[in-house]
């Protein structure tokens, strides 16, 4: 169907669709999966977004994070109660008609963020 079928339990086939959509008209960005659910990365490797059971999620700029807490039930995305993740902000289906823009302002922040080079392994 979606490609995305082990979410539909979870999440809102409109949600599922909307997501869809924005992946197609997102330029500079692959889906790819993140916490096992669909997201978009950067060509930097980075996740920029993703769609959390009903939430869209993204990783954006303090300015623009500001603007999505505003919308009610927008929260800090936390994937395990009490285990929130700085700088990613959750916003719900209700605000789909945004979703494009926060996709395009998340994905404009995260590739310009620097990748630290991995440190090597320790062989035992």
């Amino acid at each position: 169907m979606h490609g995305i079928d082990y979410l539909i339990p979870k999440t809102n086939m409109d949600a599922v669709s909307k997501f869809d959509e924005i992946c197609t008209n997102a330029i500079g960005a692959t889906r790819s999966v993140m916490f096992g659910a669909p997201c978009l990365k950067t060509p930097n490797g980075k996740a920029a977004v993703c769609l959390y059971k009903n939430f869209l999620v993204v990783k954006v700029d303090a300015e623009t994070a500001k603007e999505i807490r505003a919308m009610d039930g927008s929260k800090t995305f936390e994937p395990k109660e009490g285990r929130p993740m700085n700088g990613w902000i959750q916003v719900g289906f209700e605000y789909a008609n945004y979703w494009q823009e926060w996709t395009l302002k998340a994905i404009l922040f995260v590739e310009k963020i620097e990748v630290k080079p991995k440190k090597p392994k320790k062989i035992l």
